[in-house]
């Protein structure tokens, strides 16, 4: 399960998605004055590489799922706390911090499907098999894509299935998450990928509003060897969640951006701000594996050189000061490779933050429970159960 998308990637993409519920605009920064098209084929129109146009058609209907959706294991337990009907994963999982008795609200997925969180705590399983990647849109849906197909974002809404977004031949769409745009409207946020030359290579963030089937380029992500990654977006209109650390790499150089992922606009640049920009691997580099912004600041978790073994034997969380570019480890876990990894990190209640982890680098291997840490009290503890972790709200 490839989730974390590290920063030393080359991906691009000059820009034209497939959207199922058709329809298209300009890049963001002349959304004012973009149009909406609307075809009516089922076959991608060809998208010259030298322009930024996006063509939304109807595709839903020949998309071939590569999963499967099945029942409910048979071999399961059903725990007393909740009504969701979890895998038995026979021993006892690591945990980073004790158990929790409180329920957090977020949204999870295992091998066995997706768990939703309403305010009776978890639901019933929604069973589907190979989910890779997961975001909750409030009072809409469920969008997620699975392994092996990056061609196709997924919507459940009411129940139903259906291939929302699918990308064209040349080139593939990466869900980023989701949320509400400054209308109140719900909004898909995704990566889009197409192939190419040095000169062509470009990858955008982009929206998707399912309601109307507008596309917005928000900002260049990616381009000829360099790329940005971030972590599960969750916007709920502006000054909640509308900004996300964008961490990207150059043939081995990286740095941290903080990017408004409603205009694009850069909040926050290591580089251009501080002058501060490191080779993967130097001692002091701020090389966080999960990031996320906190009141201004930077709050990452990356590795911990030991000066006196000479090697990285921790994982901590640290807080990096934008105004000077220092770090401070706000607390650390003994590591090991091959013990557990972060998959991916977001805040919630404001400030809890939220670590999903597992078994293996880049979102590989079996999930973990999820580490919880309170950035006010300094207190942490784990998920009851082993499971991939997103945002969700309550409505």
């Amino acid at each position: 399960m490839l989730r974390i998308r590290r920063t030393t990637f080359a991906v691009a993409a000059c820009l034209g998605l497939l959207a199922a519920a058709c329809g298209g605009s300009d890049a963001a920064d002349d959304a004012d004055d973009s149009t909406t098209t609307v075809a009516t084929s089922t076959t991608a129109p060809e998208v010259a590489a030298d322009t930024t146009t996006t063509t939304a058609i109807a595709t839903t209907a020949e998309v071939d799922a590569e999963t499967t959706t099945t029942e409910a294991n048979p071999e399961t337990t059903t725990t007393e706390a909740t009504s969701t009907t979890i895998r038995d994963t026979g021993p006892a999982p690591l945990r980073l911090a004790p158990l929790s008795k409180e329920l957090d609200p977020v949204i999870s997925f295992t091998a066995d499907g997706i768990i939703p969180f309403g305010h009776g705590g978890p639901g019933e399983l929604i069973p589907h098999e190979g989910i890779s990647e997961l975001a909750s849109i409030p009072g809409w849906g469920i969008v997620f894509q699975t392994i092996g197909n990056p061609n196709v974002i997924w919507a459940i809404t009411d129940g139903e299935l259906d291939g929302m977004l699918v990308a064209p031949d040349d080139g593939h769409i990466t869900l980023e998450g989701g949320g509400l745009d400054d209308d109140g409207e719900p909004i898909v946020l995704y990566q889009y990928h197409q192939w190419g030359s040095p000169e062509t290579n470009v990858t955008t963030l982009r929206s998707f509003r399912p309601t109307d089937g507008r596309v917005l380029d928000i900002a260049v992500t990616g381009g000829w060897e360099w790329g940005m990654s971030t972590n599960a977006l969750h916007v709920l209109g502006p000054g909640n969640g509308d900004t996300a650390v964008a961490r990207w790499g150059s043939e081995g150089w990286e740095g941290l951006d903080v990017l408004d992922v409603q205009t694009g606009d850069l909040v926050f640049s290591s580089s251009t701000d501080l002058g501060q920009e490191c080779f993967s691997g130097d001692v002091g580099c701020p090389d966080y594996w999960a990031a996320v912004p906190f009141f201004g600041d930077i709050i990452g978790i990356g590795p911990v050189w030991n000066d006196e073994a000479g090697w990285v034997d921790a994982f901590g969380l640290w807080e990096y000061n934008t105004d000077t570019g220092e770090q401070t480890l706000m607390q650390s876990w003994e590591w090991d490779n091959g013990l557990w990894y972060p998959e991916d990190m977001f805040v919630i209640n404001d400030s809890t933050l939220v670590v999903s982890l597992g078994t293996g680098p880049d979102g590989g291997g079996d999930p973990l429970p999820a580490l919880f840490f309170d950035l006010v009290s300094g207190e942490s503890w784990t998920a009851p159960t082993a499971a991939w972790v997103r945002p969700t709200t309550l409505s």
